[in-house]
């Protein structure tokens, strides 16, 4: 994942370097590191990363098909 990727990420979640890097399990400071490029994340941290994206689609999803 580009660091472009991650922030896109990040942003989809609504969430700062700070929150999503608590979600993540990582210090706010390696996540900056993700998305300056300077660090690569590990296979897990993108994985939890996907699955939060996942869910995320999901939510949106469910809400669009409830009636208002």
């Amino acid at each position: 994942m580009t660091p472009e990727e991650m922030q896109a990420a990040r942003k989809r979640l609504g969430l700062n370097r700070c929150q999503l890097a608590e979600k993540l399990g990582v210090h706010q400071t390696s996540y900056g590191d993700y998305e300056f490029g300077t660090r690569n994340p590990r296979r897990s941290v993108l994985m939890l990363l996907g699955n939060l994206l996942k869910e995320a689609d999901e939510r949106d999803a469910k809400t669009q098909e409830e009636p208002t």
